[in-house]
């Protein structure tokens, strides 16, 4: 029996020899998008049916589709280091504490933060918008009218950035601690030494900071709380300034630390727990600052206006697991968790006679294996995976 992989389309067997495919990691194919930014891009983010990125020099850019890129007037010239998505607005805040809010990505109103200070990150949750820089919290709950908050640990937090999950904010910086809070009132220092951080994100139950320094190193730190943290550093000469979360796996962007930014190249760092990482080569000339996970993709942004996109998860990849059993031909199915799948059969070449064989959603684990106890009662027998 001889099998051929296929993503998205179909697999043919005949009964003549064996040997199983291996699948494409959507992680190693990355395409360019149209774009006609010049400026460097910080951040990414998905809101109201459009994507939204902003970088240097006070540059928006938006895209309905992630593909075509278009600049928007930001209305200032200062540097935008980060953006957020809630309670159907787009905030963006960088240099001299330069702080933007829109509606639809297009246009931008000039918000009084408060600060001279720059602001690095930012986050949405429980209604509130929260926005650090240093020794800053900002807090709104419509994005418009904004509290400092005070707090005896901020003066020595440096933060870079902050994340909502499991009912509390999250921040992290230079500091050497996290910070949080269940409120945004009231923040308390975690209790563990985690060190210098520039992102985090909260998925699947974890907290997961990523960092390192200009000595060229990376520092990864998990948890489950916000308050007591495992850190690690990776045996790599990169330090990871973004970090994001999709189709069971955390991916961090590694990068050679330089003033002004580094033209490339980049690395890529997985994970399916926040403890086991692997680094993959990032298959891009340019440097890459802002990553995430929309619509079963990865896109990231960085020098010169560019826009990545990763291959796509919904496209299920299908492989024979090993040769005819007692229970048949297996199949391994790999596709995008929670995604709704069929796999079909047909005993024509030509793409007809298609018939369910099972209907499924994928799970946690992103591949399923499957058994087709019939295999063996046909000369050839054509198989898809196709959603829904």
């Amino acid at each position: 029996m001889r099998g051929k992989l296929h993503c998205g389309w179909f697999l043919g067997l005949s009964l003549v020899g064996t040997g199983p495919a291996l699948a494409t990691d959507p992680l190693d194919t990355w395409t360019v998008q149209t774009s006609d930014g010049t400026n460097i891009l910080q951040n990414i983010v998905y809101g109201n049916d459009r994507f939204v990125a902003v970088g240097f020099a006070g540059c928006v850019m938006t895209s309905f589709d992630g593909t075509q890129w278009t600049v928007e007037s930001s209305g200032t010239t200062n540097s935008l280091y980060t953006l957020a998505f809630g309670g159907g607005r787009f905030v963006a805040a960088g240099n001299r504490g330069t702080l933007i809010v829109s509606e639809d990505g297009f246009n931008w109103t000039a918000i009084d933060s408060g600060t001279q200070n720059p602001l690095f990150g930012s986050t949405y949750g429980d209604g509130y918008h929260v926005v650090v820089g240093g020794s800053n919290v900002l807090v709104s709950a419509n994005g418009y009218f904004w509290t400092n908050r005070v707090s005896s640990i901020l003066p020595r937090a440096y933060l870079n950035a902050v994340t909502y999950g499991s009912g509390r904010f999250v921040g992290v910086g230079a500091g050497g601690y996290a910070i949080w809070s269940t409120n945004t009132v009231d923040w308390v220092r975690s209790d563990s030494s985690i060190g210098n951080h520039f992102a985090i994100t909260h998925a699947n139950g974890l907290f997961v900071a990523t960092g390192g320094g200009f000595g060229g190193f990376g520092e990864i730190a998990i948890s489950s709380d916000g308050v007591h943290w495992n850190s690690q550093g990776l045996a790599t000469f990169v330090s990871l300034i973004d970090v994001a979360y999709g189709n069971g796996r955390f991916v961090a962007i590694g990068m050679f630390l330089t003033f002004p930014p580094p033209a490339g190249p980049e690395y890529l760092f997985e994970s399916r727990d926040g403890l086991a990482w692997t680094a993959r080569t990032f298959p891009t000339p340019v440097a890459i600052n802002g990553l995430i996970y929309v619509q079963s993709r990865f896109h990231a942004v960085g020098t010169a206006g560019t826009v990545l996109r990763s291959g796509s998860y919904a496209e299920a990849c299908l492989q024979v697991a090993g040769p005819p059993g007692t229970n048949g031909l297996e199949l391994r199915i790999s596709g995008e968790i929670g995604r709704p799948y069929r796999l079909q059969a047909s005993p024509d070449a030509d793409g007809t006679n298609w018939q369910d064989l099972l209907l499924f959603t994928n799970p946690i684990d992103p591949d399923t294996v499957v058994s087709d106890p019939r295999a063996s009662r046909f000369s050839r027998r054509f198989y898809r995976v196709v959603s829904p």
